[in-house]
C-alpha cells in the first residue's frame, strides 16, 4: 500500500490522544457530525487538489473497515483500507484528490477485500455483489446521498468545489414539464412484457413535427435519473429543440446490449419504424436521431449506430464497456432468457471487438459524444482493459478515422450522479443548433 497524506485533524486527534487528552475522541466526533463527512481539507500551495479524509466510528470489534469503491485504485479493496487510530473507536482513511471529483461510496466493514482483479466468474461476482449489499453502510455522518439501484442501501456523495455544474438536474417551478407516456410491448423476439417510456415535450403537437427523437437503454435507469427533468430544462433554456425521448427497458441487457446484431437490427427495422413513428411525430433524419446508453448501453448504442447509420446517426455513450469481447462472462446477469445472441467468440478472440470493428469500417456518418470517469481504472482479469484505457483506445481510433466526436473525461467513477450531468453535455453537443458548425464545441482529452 502507497504511504498515504496526512490530515491536520487526524494528526491532532493522534497527538491529543497520545497526550492522555480523555475528550479528545468525543470532540473529533462532535466536530464531524456538525460538518458532516468526509473531511475535506486545503492543501497548501496547491488549489487543484484537497486532502480528502473518510472516517468511521466503529460500533465494536473490526478485522478491517475499507471504503468501496475508494477514489484511488477504486476497486482494488486491500487498497482502500481505513486505519484505526490506537486507543480509539476512530477508523479513517485519508485520499489526496483533485479538486474536481464527484464520486459515490459506501463503508464496508469486515470486507472480505476481493478485487476485480480477480477471476471470479460471473455466478461467483453476482452472489458476492448480493452479499456485500447488506454489510455496505451509508457514511451516517454524510448528509448527501445518492439512490439509485432497489435494495442497495442508499450511495454517500462527494462533490469537491471544482466538480463540474450540473445544471440540468433539479426541477424548477416556472419550467413547463413535458409528459411521459407508459406502454408495454406484448412481445418481441427477445420475449415478453418490455415497458416503453416516452418523453414528449411540453406543448408537444403532432402536426408540428417531425421532433428530433432519442432513444435511451436501460429506460428504468433513464427515468430514475430524471431524464425527463433533464430534458425539460434543456429545451425550456433552448440548448436543444423540442425532442420526444423513448426510454426502453432491456429485458436482459448483457444479451440485447453487448453487440447483438439481432437487437439492432430489431430496433431499427421494426422498433424505431413501426412501433415509434407510427405513434409519434419524429424525424427519419439519422442526422437528428440519437441511441443514448450508459456501460453496456454505451457499447450497445455504438454498435446499434456502427450496424445502422441510415437510423441512428448519433451516438451518446457514457462510460462505454468498449472493452467488450465476443465471450467475455456476462456480469451480473441474474435473468436467463432464451434469445437471440450476439457475435460468436472465436478462440484468442481479443477484447476490445468494437473498437476493430470501427477501425476497419470507412468512416461512417455519424456524430458521437463519449464520456468516461479517471477513476475508471480498475484493473480485470486476465488481458482485458479498464473502462478508461478502452475508451481512450475507441477515441483515438475515431479520431483518425475522421468522425465527429466529443470526448470527455470527468473526476469520477462508473457513476450514475456523475452520467446524469454528462447526458446533457452529449444532447447539446450531438442536437444542439450551435454545434451544427463544426468545431462549434470540442471535447476534452
Amino acid at each position: 500500500m502507497n504511504e498515504e497524506p496526512t490530515s491536520r485533524r487526524i494528526a491532532e486527534l493522534r497527538v491529543r490522544v497520545a497526550a492522555g487528552d480523555v475528550a479528545a475522541v468525543a470532540a473529533f466526533w462532535r466536530r464531524a457530525a456538525e460538518e458532516g463527512t468526509p473531511i475535506v481539507e486545503p492543501i497548501s500551495g496547491d488549489e487543484t487538489q484537497r486532502l480528502v479524509t473518510f472516517v468511521f466510528r466503529a460500533p465494536g470489534p473490526l478485522a478491517n473497515v475499507a471504503i468501496f469503491p475508494g477514489i484511488e485504485h477504486a476497486y482494488v479493496m486491500a487498497q482502500n483500507q481505513m486505519t484505526k487510530l490506537p486507543g480509539t473507536d476512530v477508523w479513517y482513511r485519508t485520499y489526496r484528490a483533485r479538486a474536481d471529483l464527484r464520486a459515490t461510496y459506501y463503508i464496508s466493514p469486515n470486507d472480505p477485500l476481493r478485487s476485480s482483479d480477480e477471476e471470479i466468474d460471473s455466478g461467483e461476482e453476482a452472489a458476492y455483489i448480493a452479499e456485500r449489499t447488506k454489510a455496505w453502510l451509508t457514511d451516517p455522518l454524510n448528509s448527501k446521498q445518492f439512490t439509485f439501484e432497489p435494495g442497495w442501501p442508499a450511495h454517500s456523495l462527494i462533490e469537491l468545489p471544482d466538480a463540474p455544474t450540473q445544471p440540468y438536474l433539479a426541477k424548477r417551478e416556472d419550467v413547463p414539464e413535458g409528459t411521459i407516456e407508459r406502454e408495454d410491448l406484448g412481445r418481441d423476439p427477445f420475449g415478453e412484457g418490455r415497458r416503453i417510456w416516452t418523453y414528449l415535450p411540453p406543448g408537444y403537437q403532432p402536426g408540428a413535427g417531425p421532433y428530433p427523437l432519442v432513444v435511451v437503454f436501460d429506460g428504468w435507469g433513464g427515468r430514475k435519473l430524471g431524464v425527463h427533468t433533464t430534458l425539460d430544462n434543456v429545451i425550456a433554456d433552448g440548448v436543444i429543440p423540442p425532442t420526444v425521448c423513448v426510454m426502453i427497458h432491456q429485458l436482459d441487457r448483457n444479451i440485447e446490449l453487448r453487440c447483438n446484431e439481432h437487437f439492432a437490427d430489431w430496433l431499427a427495422r421494426d422498433f424505431v419504424p413501426s412501433w415509434v413513428r407510427q405513434r409519434y411525430a419524429v424525424t427519419d433524419d439519422p442526422a437528428r436521431t440519437v441511441v443514448s446508453g450508459t456501460s453496456l448501453g454505451g457499447l450497445g448504442a455504438a454498435w446499434c449506430a456502427f450496424r445502422h447509420p441510415e437510423v441512428f446517426g448519433n451516438v451518446l455513450s457514457q462510460s462505454g464497456s468498449y472493452w467488450w469481447r465476443p465471450g467475455a462472462p456476462s456480469s451480473y446477469s441474474f435473468v436467463t432468457r432464451t434469445a437471440p445472441a450476439g457475435p460468436k467468440a472465436r478462440q484468442g478472440d481479443p477484447y476490445e471487438w468494437l473498437t476493430r470493428q470501427y477501425e476497419a469500417s470507412p468512416c461512417l456518418p455519424l456524430r458521437l459524444h463519449m464520456d468516461v470517469g479517471l477513476l475508471e481504472d480498475q484493473p480485470r482479469p486476465g488481458a482485458c482493459p479498464t473502462m478508461l484505457d478502452a475508451n481512450r483506445r475507441m477515441r483515438d481510433v475515431l479520431r483518425t478515422k475522421g468522425y465527429d466526436l466529443q470526448y470527455v473525461e470527468y473526476n469520477g467513477g462508473h457513476d450514475s450522479v456523475s452520467w446524469r450531468g454528462t447526458f446533457a453535455d452529449g444532447l447539446a453537443f450531438l442536437l444542439g443548433a450551435a454545434t451544427r458548425t463544426r468545431g462549434a464545441l470540442k471535447g476534452k482529452s
